[in-house]
C-alpha cells in the first residue's frame, strides 16, 4: 500500500496563503495574510469530566470578550472539550455575541466552544484580540447557519483570513495593546467611581426629599401664613368613596364594568411599623399606599402570541417595556394587542403610574404617556387621592431595593396587591408634594447633566476598537519594515505540522 505523498513547502504555502483578491485589506509588505488553520490548530480532545476540572461554558464568557467567571464540572454528565493554558476559546453559537477569551489555566469547555492554540503564546494573545474586531464578527455572522440558534462551523473559522506579522512585531503589538488597554481600563475604573458617586447623590437627594429636608424653608414660610393643609385620612376616605360612587354611576350609564373595586380603608399605620421609619415633619403623616390610591393588577391574554389577542393596535405594556430604560415616562412600545386581547387584559389611561411586581426587575416605577394594556407583571395606581403621580413615582424609586429584599416567593418573587397597598408613604400636603417634585426634578436634572459628561463607555469601546484595528493593519507605529517577512515564520510553523 503506497504512502501518501508529503506535500512540499511550496504546496503548503499555497494552501495557507490567502489569495490577494480575497485579502480583507492592505497590510505592511513584510506581513502576510494566512488562513487561520495554517498557524492555529483546533483542540478537539474530549473527556468525561470528573467533577474537579475548571469549566467554561458560553454562560461564562462575556459578550465582546473575556471571562465573567469560571465554573466547575460537578454534576456534568456529557463529554467536554479540553483546553490548555494559553489557548483561545471562541463561542460558535450565536457568533453575533462575539464571545471569546484567552485562558491562563487548564480545564474543559462546552462543545459549543472552539479551542484554538499555537506554539507561540504571543500569537494566541493576538488571536484573542483579533477575534474582537467587527470584521471577524461580520465574517462569522455571514457564514453561520440556523435562524433561532445560529452557529458558525469550526471549518468556516479555519478559513478565516488572519494578518500574520513577524514574531518580534507580534510581541511589540501585543505589548503596546496591553499597555494602552491598561491605561484605558484605569480611566474607565475612575469614571465608574464618579458614576457611583452620582448614584449616591441621587439617593441622598431622594431620601432628603421624603424626610422633608428639601422643603424645610418652604414649610417655614407657609407656617407663617397659616396656609398648610392638614392630612386627614377620614376626609381622604370620604373623597375616595365619592369618586367610586361616581365611577359606578358612569359605568352604569356607559354600560361597562367598574374600573376598580370599592375603596378599602386600611387604617392608620401600626405603631410598631412607625418605630422603624425615619422622622418626618409634624405636618406630614405616614399612610398606607392603599389609603391614597386604588391598586389594580395587570393581566395577560393566554396563550401568549395568539393572533386573536396579539398584533392589533392597542399598546401592550410589559415589564420589559417598563424596565428598558431609567426614564420617568414610557412613551412608546414595540408590541400591541387586539380588541379581544384588551378584553383579557387591564386597560389603563395615559398618565397612569405603574410598578413592576414580579421577577428580578420588580419594584420599578414608570409613568405612561400612552394608554394601553398592562400585563400581569405590573400593577397600576388609579384614582390617586391627596397624592400626585410624580410625587408617588419619586417615592417608589426609593423603595425598589427594599421591595426586592422582601421574602415573597421562591424562584419568582412577586408583589401582590396586598403588599403594595401596605407600602408606607410619607404624605405631606398636595402643595408641598408639588414643591418637592419641582425641587427633585431640578436637582436630578443637574446630576444627569453632570453624569452625561462621564458617560463615555461607548467612546471607550470605540477607542479600543480603533487601537485593535490599527494594530492589525500595522499602523500602531511598531512595525519594522527591515525585519524578515512573516512568510519565514509561516514556513517554520508549517514544517512542524
Amino acid at each position: 500500500m503506497s504512502k501518501t505523498k508529503q506535500k512540499s513547502t511550496e504546496e503548503l504555502l499555497e494552501e495557507a496563503l490567502v489569495p490577494e483578491e480575497e485579502q480583507p485589506y492592505k497590510v505592511p509588505e513584510n506581513w502576510v495574510w494566512v488562513k487561520l488553520n495554517s498557524i492555529f490548530e483546533q483542540g478537539k480532545e474530549q473527556v468525561q469530566p470528573t467533577g474537579t476540572e475548571n469549566y467554561i461554558g458560553l454562560e461564562h464568557l462575556l459578550k465582546g470578550g473575556g471571562i465573567a467567571e469560571v465554573g466547575n464540572t460537578e454534576g456534568v454528565k456529557s463529554k467536554k472539550v479540553v483546553f490548555k493554558k494559553g489557548d483561545v476559546l471562541y463561542g460558535k453559537l450565536r457568533p453575533y455575541l462575539n464571545k471569546h477569551a484567552y485562558v491562563d489555566f487548564e480545564g474543559v469547555a462546552s462543545t459549543d466552544i472552539i479551542v484554538f492554540r499555537s506554539n507561540y503564546l504571543v500569537l494566541n494573545k493576538l488571536l484573542d484580540m483579533f477575534l474582537g474586531l467587527p470584521y471577524v464578527v461580520q465574517y462569522a455572522n455571514e457564514n453561520s447557519n440556523g435562524i433561532n440558534l445560529p452557529r458558525v462551523s469550526p471549518k468556516i473559522m479555519e478559513e478565516l483570513p488572519f494578518p500574520l506579522s513577524p514574531l518580534n512585531e507580534q510581541k511589540r503589538i501585543a505589548g503596546k495593546i496591553e499597555r494602552l488597554f491598561a491605561k484605558i481600563d484605569e480611566a474607565k475604573r475612575l469614571i465608574e467611581e464618579v458614576r457611583e458617586s452620582f448614584e449616591l447623590r441621587r439617593s441622598v437627594i431622594l431620601n432628603k426629599a421624603f424626610r422633608g429636608e428639601l422643603t424645610k424653608k418652604w414649610r417655614k414660610e407657609k407656617l407663617l401664613t397659616n396656609s398648610l393643609e392638614e392630612i386627614n385620612l377620614e376626609n381622604i376616605q370620604k373623597i375616595r368613596m365619592e369618586k367610586y360612587d361616581k365611577e359606578c354611576l358612569l359605568a352604569k350609564v356607559e354600560k361597562r364594568k367598574v374600573r376598580y373595586n370599592k375603596p378599602v380603608y386600611f387604617g392608620e399605620v401600626k405603631k410598631e411599623e412607625l418605630n422603624g421609619l425615619p422622622p418626618i415633619p409634624k405636618e406630614w403623616k405616614y399612610v398606607y399606599l392603599g389609603n391614597v390610591s386604588e391598586v389594580v393588577r395587570g393581566a395577560s391574554p393566554r396563550p401568549a402570541g395568539d393572533p386573536k389577542y396579539f398584533g392589533g393596535n392597542i399598546p401592550w405594556i410589559t415589564v420589559a417595556e417598563i424596565t428598558k430604560d431609567k426614564e420617568m415616562y414610557l412613551e412608546n412600545v414595540s408590541a400591541y394587542v387586539t380588541e379581544e386581547g384588551a378584553q383579557r387584559s387591564r386597560y389603563i389611561e395615559k398618565g397612569t403610574l405603574l410598578l413592576t411586581n414580579s421577577g428580578a426587575t420588580l419594584g420599578v416605577p414608570k409613568i405612561t404617556k400612552i394608554s394601553g394594556c398592562i400585563n400581569d407583571g405590573s400593577v397600576a395606581f388609579v384614582e390617586l387621592t391627596n397624592i400626585t403621580t410624580e410625587y408617588l413615582y419619586f417615592f417608589l424609586l426609593t423603595q425598589t431595593n427594599k421591595l426586592r429584599a422582601l421574602k415573597i416567593g421562591a424562584a419568582q418573587p412577586n408583589l401582590n396587591t396586598n403588599i403594595v397597598n401596605h407600602i408606607i408613604v410619607p404624605l405631606p400636603s398636595l402643595e408641598e408634594q408639588k414643591e418637592i417634585v419641582k425641587i427633585v426634578k431640578l436637582l436630578l436634572k443637574r446630576e444627569t447633566e453632570a453624569e452625561d459628561y462621564v458617560n463615555i463607555n461607548a467612546i471607550i469601546e470605540e477607542i479600543k476598537q480603533s487601537i485593535l484595528s490599527k494594530a492589525f493593519r500595522g499602523e500602531l507605529g511598531t512595525n519594522d519594515p527591515t525585519e524578515e517577512s512573516a512568510i519565514e515564520l509561516l514556513k517554520a510553523v508549517l514544517q512542524t505540522k
